[in-house]
This record gives C-alpha cells, sequence and structure tokens, in this order.
C-alpha cells in the first residue's frame, strides 16, 4: 500500500512534488539502495504502466521535518514508527493511519495529541510483482477522518489534506464519523481473517462449506454482542449480512492475514478477536465462540509456519 499511495502522490497534476519531497522511509538499507538503483516505483493498473522517481530514506536517518505522513505499516509496527520519527513533527504534521482495526489507532490518537490524527479506511488493493513494481489490482473507494480533536477550522483541515492527497485516482471522500466505519471493518475483520487460517482458504470458500458458514454466523452473532457493550464502539446491526457481502465480492482472495501466516510472518492477528476478547471482559459480555477462535488460530499460525 505505501508503494501504491506513493506513486499515486507522484503522479498528482497540481504542483505537490515541486514543493514537498515525497519520501518512502524504509526499514532497511538494501530497501533504500534498491529503490535508488531502481530510479524509483513502478505502477501498473490494466494496461498502462508509469514511473514514479520517489525518494527513499532509511528510516532512522530520516532528518528532514515531516509535515504530511501516511503510516502504511502494519498495525503492530505503527507505535514503533511514529516513534522512530517523532521527533521530526510539529504542531501542524498530519499523520494518517492506513491500519485495519480500532485499537491502534485509539493508541496513537492518544499518544499524538498535540498533531491532527487521521484515519483513512480503504478497499483499494495493491500487491507487489517484485520489489517496488507495484500492481493496482483492486479499485475501491477510500474514506478519511480526524481522530484528535483540534482548535483550527475543522473545514480547512479536511481541504487542507485532502489536497495533498490522491483524492482523484484514489476515490477519497471525507467522513465526519470515521470511527464508525473503523469498527464495522474492524468487525468483519475479526469475522472473516482468523477463520481463513484455520481452514486455510479463500474468502469465498468461509461461505460455500456448510460447516463453516455456521461458524461464521455464530461468530457474527458474538461480535454483534460484544460490540453492542462497548460504550465507545458504533453500533453493528446485521454483521452477518455485511461479511457475506464482503466474501462475495472478494471470493478469489487470500486475506492478508493468511498470507502472513504462510510466509511465517507476524500478523495482526492480535488486534482483531484476541483485542475484541479484552473489550469483552471489560464489559463482562460472554465471548466463547472468540475465546475457542482464538485457541483454534494460535494452533493453525504454528503448523502453517512449519
Amino acid at each position: 500500500m505505501a508503494c501504491l499511495w506513493a506513486a499515486r502522490l507522484w503522479e498528482m497534476p497540481e504542483p505537490l512534488h515541486y514543493h514537498r519531497k515525497i519520501t518512502l522511509l524504509l526499514r532497511r538499507q538494501e530497501e533504500v539502495q534498491q529503490l535508488r538503483e531502481r530510479g524509483g516505483l513502478r505502477l501498473s493498473e490494466h494496461d498502462n504502466m508509469f514511473h514514479a522517481p520517489v525518494e527513499s530514506s532509511l528510516i532512522s536517518q530520516h532528518s528532514l521535518p515531516i509535515t504530511h505522513l501516511l503510516v502504511c505499516t502494519k498495525a503492530q509496527d505503527v507505535e514503533k514508527a511514529l516513534a522512530s520519527v517523532a521527533h521530526l513533527f510539529n504542531a501542524n504534521t498530519c499523520i494518517v493511519l492506513l491500519q485495519n482495526g480500532v485499537k491502534v489507532q485509539q493508541q496513537i490518537a492518544r499518544l499524538y495529541q498535540e498533531q491532527c490524527v487521521y484515519a483513512l479506511s480503504t478497499s483499494q488493493g495493491a500487491y507487489l510483482r517484485a520489489p517496488f513494481d507495484v500492481i493496482h489490482a483492486g479499485f475501491g473507494s477510500s474514506y478519511l477522518g480526524l481522530l484528535t480533536p483540534t482548535d483550527t477550522n475543522p473545514a480547512r483541515c479536511q481541504e487542507d489534506l485532502l489536497n495533498h492527497l490522491p483524492a482523484n485516482t484514489l476515490d477519497i471522500h471525507w467522513d465526519a464519523n470515521i470511527t464508525s466505519r473503523l469498527w464495522i471493518k474492524f468487525a468483519i475483520n475479526c469475522a472473516i481473517n482468523a477463520l481463513t487460517v484455520i481452514y486455510n482458504c479463500r474468502n469465498g470458500e468461509l461461505l460455500q462449506n456448510t460447516h463453516i458458514r455456521g461458524e461464521l454466523i455464530a461468530l457474527c452473532a458474538e461480535i454483534e454482542s460484544i460490540v453492542s457493550n462497548v460504550p465507545q464502539a458504533a453500533p453493528i446491526a446485521g454483521l452477518f449480512a455485511q461479511v457475506e457481502t464482503v466474501l462475495l465480492a472478494t471470493a478469489d482472495n487470500i486475506s492478508s492475514t493468511l498470507q502472513d501466516a504462510r510466509k511465517g510472518k507476524t500478523t495482526e492477528f492480535a488486534h482483531f478477536n484476541p483485542y475484541l476478547c479484552q473489550l469483552a471482559q471489560q464489559s463482562q459480555t460472554a465471548n466463547p465462540v472468540n475465546t475457542h477462535l482464538i485457541d483454534l488460530f494460535s494452533q493453525c499460525v504454528v503448523t502453517l509456519a512449519d
């Protein structure tokens, strides 16, 4: 996603990239060197391809002030990534979080109250054909909203940030109630991601098997019950119908959690069902389905990684 957004930023027709540097902050020196040797990113969609000569820097060595930061890491890496560049922030820095879930967004909004922290929820899809060779494969919409209160004019903040983002090519819309959208997407991820790992299957297969479908329905019912008892959460009704719609639309997709589990990588799972169970315990809501699912997930991740 970082490559997709960086390339789309460079592609913007207005003079953004003449006045501000678009830089990919990378973790490893070999990645920085590789991008420099390639001369930038390559972005392809359908039969079109273009080259975006964005700059790169090792995240620990970046020294320029940061005015706008898009955080595209997995949820478990956000806090560490931001801490490494926080000394380059000022009161006008805009931080945009692209992660799934609600846990990390709440954490960052509390930690960076002096900055403007935004959340962005997107159904755009991309994958790398090779390092820094990104395919824009899934076309959807993106929704952006403010997480931290601000003394400045909210409408001005909205207009300023949208002017700095590729609003047309990535179909970005302002959402004044972004937290509700985040809670719904969080609930959908809790329903889908772990089950795809447990059954090692594509999204659509969760509906095709009668037994798995029954488990999914029971899981959705419990997620609804838990979220309805969380004071800060948005109410969610008809979760299974929403999950079914997503699964039908992404039937051939392999969830990012399953992709990471197959590669032996750390997944975002702790930010989904385990966090949901923490919320259930705080509100004293029964959560046996999710508790059992967490146990199964842990067993399956070990098996997939072996």
